[in-house]
């Protein structure tokens, strides 16, 4: 079997994987043991108690504070019932187990967003040249990115379940019915608002092209017709119910909890090293992290910077659903989807430190693809590590193990801020040039293949 070439590639993707898990975990668990963003990890701890307490139904009533949709408090709900039978199977005290196992689930969907991105390049269309090789290279390249094992393994946040679930997104554009594809959007906004928020577009957008299209108008009911957008949209509604409905939520009780949730941080930067970071009086480059400048600011005569950020990002998104109009090829998915990313984490206020990270499972297959991608993907990468280190290292917010490490100052300095706001907003602006129309078609099949076997090969 590992004679075969099929065989060869999958164990050296499950090599690949393993590595990524076996570095994950000794992370977490042995060289910075009880590190993470201690408030965080204390309301992941309390939604998982108040779930095994008193189930999804009362959730929201008996929380003291949630700011997330049920999508991830299913998998808390999972993680502290498999925390509950150890605990009752060892002696163990579960409120140990449960904070402790905080970082498993992050971590194992790493591992899950690396094997859906060696999917998506090994299927994708037209590539017939070091295929295998290629998939195994972007997987390599999001797994051992320092941004997405810092985030899971080091931080122990959730945003690699945004990562998995725009790979999904891609995946179900690639080979599903759309009815799946908007059901995955949907399922993006319901694991965070932010998530949907580029899922949503993406898929509408690609959608609305190939359903409505002369020929598609021409047969309504036939597998590509418009009536495939109907189905769409029901598919996308029952499956917000579905998710919604357990936890005592209608339709319009969730949409306020989400706009509710999007006002609990009325500031122009959330420590996000972004543009933002560098305007206000104090700015957040030179304040420091613990001051945050609101951004019902005054900008231009009686418009306020809240509003300046919300045009902006409006903007950004119109080019990009441009971009999906003229063209709506994988490869075009994939660049608008890393596009959108950046958008949503440049032009807006009220933005997180961590809102990128998603963007790297994009970024991840365009590198494979593109040594001029694998570069920019290099200066995002250090970027948004600036960012994520300086927070976190923090003695207010961080843990002794993390706070000692090194460069922590610097990331947090003036000088260290800025060099992060200016490799983030490069690669934005970047990735707006590579949006521009071309004479001749970006991803033909030979095109593609000529590019994947190029990069590999010299790497």
């Amino acid at each position: 079997m590992d004679g075969h070439p099929h065989g060869r590639a999958a164990t050296a993707l499950l090599a690949l994987i393993g590595a990524g898990l076996v570095l994950r975990l000794l992370l977490a668990y042995v060289f910075l043991p009880h590190s993470g963003y201690f408030a965080d990890f204390r309301f992941y701890a309390n939604w998982t108690w108040t779930l095994l307490d008193v189930g999804p139904g009362g959730f929201y009533e008996n929380v003291v504070f949630s700011d997330y949709p049920p999508g991830y408090l299913y998998i808390l709900w999972l993680l502290g019932s498999i925390d509950l039978v150890l605990a009752r199977m060892s002696g163990a005290d579960l409120g140990t187990l449960i904070f402790e196992s905080l970082k498993i689930p992050p971590i194992l969907i790493d591992a899950c967003a690396a094997f859906l991105i060696y999917r998506l390049v090994r299927g994708w269309p037209g590539l017939k040249v070091h295929r295998e090789r290629t998939a195994l290279a972007a997987a390599a390249i999001y797994t051992f990115n320092p941004v997405v094992w810092y985030d899971s393994a080091i931080w122990g946040q959730t945003d690699s379940v945004g990562a998995l679930v725009m790979l999904a997104t891609l995946l179900s554009l690639m080979r599903g019915p759309p009815e799946i594809a908007a059901a995955v959007a949907v399922l993006a906004g319901l694991l965070k608002p932010q998530f949907g928020v580029i899922a949503a577009p993406l898929v509408a957008v690609v959608l609305l092209k190939r359903h409505l299209s002369r020929e598609a108008r021409a047969h309504w009911m036939s597998a590509d017709g418009p009536v495939r957008l109907l189905s769409s949209a029901l598919a996308a509604v029952v499956v917000l119910y579905a998710v919604i409905a357990p936890f005592n939520l209608t339709i319009v009780s969730f949409f306020k909890r989400v706009t509710g949730a999007a006002a609990t941080y009325p500031y122009l930067s959330a420590n996000a090293f972004n543009p933002w970071a560098l305007v206000g009086t104090p700015s957040l480059a030179t304040s420091g992290l613990g001051v945050w400048t609101r951004d019902d600011i005054l900008l231009f005569g009686s418009i306020h910077a809240v509003t300046v950020g919300a045009i902006l990002l409006a903007l950004g998104f119109s080019v990009g659903a441009a971009r999906l109009l003229w063209r709506s090829d994988m490869r075009s998915i994939v660049l608008v989807g890393a596009y959108l990313c950046l958008c949503f984490f440049i032009l807006p206020t009220r933005v997180h430190e961590r809102y990128l990270l998603p963007g790297f499972a994009f970024f991840s297959l365009l590198a494979a693809f593109d040594r001029n991608w694998f570069w920019l993907t290099v200066a995002a990468a250090m970027g948004a590590l600036i960012n994520l280190h300086a927070v976190l290292t923090q003695v207010t917010e961080g843990s002794p193990s993390v706070t000692a490490l090194p460069l922590g100052d610097f990331c947090r300095s003036p000088l260290g801020i800025t060099l992060s706001v200016m490799l983030q907003t490069v690669v934005f602006v970047l990735a707006l040039w590579r949006l521009r129309p071309v004479p001749a078609p970006i991803d033909s099949a030979e095109t593609s293949a000529v590019r994947a076997a190029n990069f590999t090969a010299s790497t």
